[in-house]
């Protein structure tokens, strides 16, 4: 869990979802960082409730330091020429619209402070002939790779640091539509990545923009 990993290194940590339910179950598993974290109920697809929440974090920790973009959703695992229109369209505001969005308004903040740190978790490059469904994901996760790489020379000259995970290699949620137990029992454990995440955060990568780390890759160059 990316959220009790900032945590446990002492960052104050913000988290927001459509859900209040898996907030409050978030919640409970928190219990033990009381104080130093806060959730809220946020649509990022819509820009005045990710401006009030951004809003929310700069009332009761000061600033924005670092972001993390994992909010998604995965649609139906369907080719494109038979996706229905409006499952795609949500599919593509979720996770592209939604991450414009929540960049937008806590680069604001990071820009008049001259340092942030933003990540996005983004998705797999193998596509494999014929294997393809679940498009629309798949689509949305290679535009975030093309709005990182845009972003990350858009503000070369700032202190802000723009950077993409890859998270291809890791055990997938049992409850994504592309779950493959067969295969999942290969992959590695998602809290594994975990450094990845802390090390993109801290002022260790000061300086590291622009770049895609595949997660299983970086984790394998730090362990040898």
């Amino acid at each position: 869990m990316i959220a009790k990993a900032l945590l446990k290194e002492g960052a104050r940590v913000a988290i927001c979802g459509r859900s209040i339910e898996n907030l409050k179950r978030l919640d409970s598993t928190l219990e033990e960082y009381q104080g130093n974290y806060l959730w809220s109920v946020c649509d990022i697809t819509t820009p005045l409730q990710v401006n009030n929440f951004i809003k929310k974090v700069l009332h009761e920790f000061g600033s924005v330091d670092i972001l993390v973009n994992n909010a998604a959703i995965f649609g139906a695992k369907e080719k494109l020429q038979k996706y229905d229109p409006e499952a795609f369209r949500e599919v593509i505001a979720v996770n592209i619209i939604g991450t414009f969005n929540i960049i937008r308004h806590a680069l604001k903040h990071m820009t008049a402070q001259n340092y942030g740190k933003v990540i996005i978790v983004s998705g797999s490059h193998t596509i494999e002939e014929g294997k393809v469904l679940g498009s629309a994901y798949y689509i949305s996760k290679l535009a975030l790779d093309g709005l990182s790489s845009i972003l990350s020379s858009e503000i070369s000259d700032t202190g802000i640091c723009v950077n993409t995970i890859n998270p291809a290699g890791l055990k997938q949620d049992t409850q994504s539509p592309f779950y493959d137990e067969e295969l999942n029992e290969e992959l590695l454990d998602p809290e594994k990545a975990e450094e990845l995440f802390i090390y993109l955060a801290s002022t260790d990568s000061n300086g590291v923009t622009g770049k895609n780390f595949n997660a299983v890759d970086w984790l394998k160059s730090q362990n040898g």
